[in-house]
């Protein structure tokens, strides 16, 4: 179970430092998205019309510059801070030729998966909404939906994972080979049951 540890200090200090970029960004363009919208003094074009025809933005516009610009920001700046960490990886893996595996080297295969399963799907949204071609919004949709799928089979079903549940189920397939599948209550009740799935604690 991960949990969240903040101590006191400086620590504290960079947590906090964190949420108020986090919550004061994404609040500040809230803000200003609602305010342009409700002011009579705001230019037609660029109020998001939030509800006039949609649940969403009713004008390309607004869409622009209060959704889209500010999207294209952070993802350049997470590509940005990810070509750095992955020098800094190499420079480190260089200095430890020995070490043929070293946790570095697996985090940043940990971090490309992750960054083609998050930014892949906001990348083609953007370029959706630019070109407007429905196709591209159909894939989007179904990339974003389906996220959490590619999450877990990227992350969760690793090799040692896949492998023991083709263990499992040649121990299950087995047992029911030989007889366990028609007198199941009465195997269990002897111990002679199909076999306990493996509990030992699995790391990625």
């Amino acid at each position: 179970m991960t949990e969240l540890r903040v101590a006191s200090g400086e620590r504290m200090k960079t947590f906090l430092l964190y949420s108020l970029y986090a919550f004061g960004f994404t609040a500040g363009l809230v803000v200003a998205a609602i305010a342009t919208d409700t002011s009579q003094h705001s230019a037609t074009a660029y109020r998001p019309g939030f509800g006039e025809r949609v649940c969403w933005f009713s004008r390309r516009r607004a869409l622009l510059v209060f959704f889209a610009v500010p999207l294209l920001v952070i993802m350049v700046a997470n590509a940005a801070l990810f070509v750095g960490s992955a020098l800094l990886v190499r420079r480190a893996a260089q200095s430890a030729a020995a070490i043929t595996c070293s946790p570095s080297q697996t985090n940043l295969k940990l971090y490309c998966r992750l960054a083609v399963i998050s930014g892949l799907s906001w990348a083609i949204g953007l370029a959706a909404g630019w070109v407007d071609f429905p196709p591209l919004w159909n894939v989007f949709v179904v990339l974003n939906t389906l996220q959490g799928v590619f999450i877990f089979v990227s992350f969760t079903m690793a090799r040692r994972v896949r492998g023991q549940a083709r263990r499992h189920m040649s121990r299950l397939a087995r047992w029911r080979a030989a007889g366990g599948g028609s007198i199941g209550a009465a195997a269990s009740a002897e111990g002679d049951g199909p076999p306990a799935p493996d509990t030992t604690e699995t790391r990625i």
